[in-house]
């Protein structure tokens, strides 16, 4: 799993902004041929406070906090997030409110709460696609095995699934919250984590932590292969290793389990057994390659390569640094399986 880290780019801040000038832009659509503007997410949160504060409903109060800290509850971090939702659960409880709890002529708490913040028409949307593009994230942070490029043009388009860390179903409330959305595969996302309720407590947030320092990878061998410890003897038979999930030595009680129920819901061992032929190849590439070797590499060609950190992505196939494995599927297993064989990195 890796961090989402918005601080790089633009900047956690430019971030944050541009975000919230995505849902306060008013889009024209077409109606027949009469052309009318939207109303902005906070335009819509006024109104339906309005009326329901004259109908002397208890959603009032919601909308009213909605409204009241509107900024906040759609940019603040997830730690932050967990006060917004800590109020308005009292919110809830003081006036007899539940998600499914149905208003006459107008749905359920939680349909109502969507339709105004206007999740569905966003994620069906041109917003969603320039604040997935904002953000810049080309790997599914789950697993960094999927690419989730963004792709526009007349024929077709695609972009990631936006999953919500927080039940978008328990906190309608925070269906459009910055940091609740989290681009990622459509596996992820709707094939394993579905509708689980993840928690700051028990599960790894994508915007916050990753699993360095938690858990890496490291070969194993499968039942019945042969005793050695010798890596490479094993570097033609993909059938005799096993890629495992191991712990940190330096890891705390509380960050392996988290990362470990993420690894769980995510079937991450499971998925990254089908990447034996990837490590079989880090483990030919030992044998082969060594850091004079990549040095030499750079100097012979200077003009081909800027560093040896070049010659090191050009070897390994990938990216190998902390801050640079999001930018390809596989970078954290090769970053952790190079270190395990003792290339540089």
């Amino acid at each position: 799993m890796i961090r989402i880290d918005l601080t790089q780019g633009i900047g956690l801040k430019a971030t944050q902004d541009a975000y919230f000038d995505i849902l306060n832009t008013k889009l024209k659509k077409a109606r027949g041929r009469q052309e009318f503007t939207s109303a902005s997410t906070k335009e819509r949160i006024r109104r339906a406070y309005i009326h329901f504060k004259q109908k002397r409903h208890g959603l009032m109060y919601v909308y009213e906090y909605l409204l009241n800290n509107f900024r906040e509850v759609i940019t603040d971090e997830p730690q932050k997030l967990v006060k917004h939702m800590q109020k308005i659960t009292a919110l809830y409880k003081k006036h007899k409110l539940t998600n499914d709890k149905r208003i006459r002529n107008e749905g359920t708490v939680a349909r109502h709460i969507l339709k105004t913040l206007g999740y569905e028409s966003f994620s069906g949307g041109k917003k969603s696609y320039r604040f997935i593009n904002l953000l810049n994230v080309p790997v599914c942070p789950y697993c960094n095995r999927q690419w989730i490029t963004t792709v526009e043009a007349d024929s077709g388009k695609v972009r990631a699934t936006l999953d919500h860390f927080f039940s978008k179903e328990k906190y309608p409330y925070l269906s459009m919250s910055l940091f609740n959305l989290v681009p990622s595969c459509y596996s992820c996302n709707s094939s394993l984590k579905g509708r689980k309720e993840f928690s700051l407590v028990k599960n790894i947030h994508p915007y916050i932590e990753d699993f360095n320092g938690k858990l890496h990878f490291s070969i194993g061998f499968v039942k019945g292969a042969s005793g050695t410890k010798k890596v490479v003897e094993f570097y033609k038979d993909e059938k005799s290793l096993a890629i495992e999930l191991k712990a940190d030595a330096k890891s705390s009680k509380s960050d392996l389990k988290k990362a470990k129920k993420n690894s769980s819901i995510f079937q991450l061992e499971k998925l990254y057994a089908h990447n034996k032929d990837y490590v079989v190849e880090l483990v030919q590439k030992s044998v082969v390659y060594n850091a004079t070797y990549i040095n030499d590499l750079a100097k012979k060609y200077p003009k081909l390569f800027n560093s040896p950190g070049e010659v090191k992505r050009l070897v390994y196939g990938n990216y190998t640094l902390t801050s640079d494995l999001n930018k390809r599927p596989l970078a954290k297993l090769t970053r952790d399986i190079c270190l395990e064989l003792s290339l540089p990195i």
